[in-house]
C-alpha cells in the first residue's frame, strides 16, 4: 500500500484485530522517513500477515533491551497473547535502523528508539527522557 513511499513519516492507525493471509505484506517497505509503528492488536496471525512490513525502513529503530534511546515498549501483540501463522512475522524489521533488525517473536517485548511513536487508534505516545506524553485527537494528558 505505502511501498516505497519516502516521504510518509507517520503510520495510519490498524485497528484490525481480524486478519487475512498476507494482508499487512510489505504494506511500509521503503518508507524511510518513517518514524512511527501503529499498534497491532490481532491476536491470531495469519500467514505473512507482517511479513517484510517494515523492511528497509531505515528509520525505525528497535531494540531487545530498554538501553540508552531504546526505552519505548513495543509487542506483538500489544496486549494479550498470540498465536503465530506461517512466516507472519518473517523479515519484519529487516534493514531498518536500529540494534534489532529481522523476524521479532510474538508475545515478546521490544523497544523503541525515543525517535519513534507508537500510533494507537486516535493518539500518539510520544517519550522524551523523564517523560511520556499521550496526544490524541482531542486532548493532551502528561
Amino acid at each position: 500500500m505505502f511501498e516505497d513511499c519516502t516521504s510518509l513519516t507517520i503510520a495510519p492507525e490498524l485497528p484490525a484485530t481480524v486478519l487475512a493471509t498476507q494482508c499487512y505484506d510489505s504494506m511500509f517497505e521503503g518508507c524511510t522517513s518513517l518514524i512511527t509503528v501503529p499498534e497491532l492488536p490481532a491476536t491470531i496471525l495469519e500467514k505473512k500477515c507482517y511479513y517484510n512490513m517494515f523492511y528497509k525502513c531505515s528509520s525505525i529503530k528497535l531494540s531487545t533491551i530498554p538501553t540508552g534511546e531504546y526505552q519505548i515498549p513495543y509487542r506483538i501483540p500489544l496486549n494479550n497473547t498470540g498465536t503465530v501463522g506461517t512466516n507472519s512475522l518473517e523479515y519484519m524489521f529487516y534493514d531498518t535502523g536500529g540494534t534489532f533488525k529481522g523476524t521479532p517473536s510474538i508475545n515478546t517485548t521490544y523497544y523503541l528508539s525515543t525517535s519513534n511513536l507508537i500510533v494507537y487508534p486516535d493518539t500518539y505516545i510520544e517519550y522524551t527522557p523523564n517523560k511520556v506524553t499521550t496526544i490524541n485527537s482531542n486532548s493532551t494528558d502528561t
